[in-house]
């Protein structure tokens, strides 16, 4: 799956976690949304093979989730603030356009 950069991006209501995976030509970006709500990045880490072909390949988890903060103000907890939450992400580590891959509850995100 090759090597990986992991930190975090602020948001309102905490901290981000998200994972990297820098693509050989960097062809295009790919933002990965898992599913949940309550769910973790964990498992959509084989997506990291779509670096062979030149994709960076970016994972998050939601607030609550993973090892993203858990917001004390329970009604960020929203469609609406997810949504945030990804736009967060892609400006915080300029991604510019992306390709929005949403798995379960993250492909009604990405729809969002």
């Amino acid at each position: 799956m090759g090597d990986s950069r992991e930190a975090f991006v602020p948001v309102e209501g905490g901290r981000l976690f998200y994972r990297l995976y820098p693509g050989a030509a960097a062809h295009a970006n790919v933002l990965v949304l898992h599913g949940g709500p309550g769910g973790s990045l964990d498992y959509l880490t084989p997506m990291a093979d779509l670096g062979k072909w030149g994709f960076s390949v970016v994972l998050f988890d939601n607030l609550g989730c993973g090892r993203s903060d858990v917001p004390k103000d329970t009604s960020l907890f929203s469609l609406d603030h997810h949504v945030m939450e990804v736009e967060g992400v892609r400006s915080a580590l300029e991604l510019g356009p992306v390709h929005l891959v949403g798995s379960s509850y993250g492909g009604l995100l990405a729809l969002a």
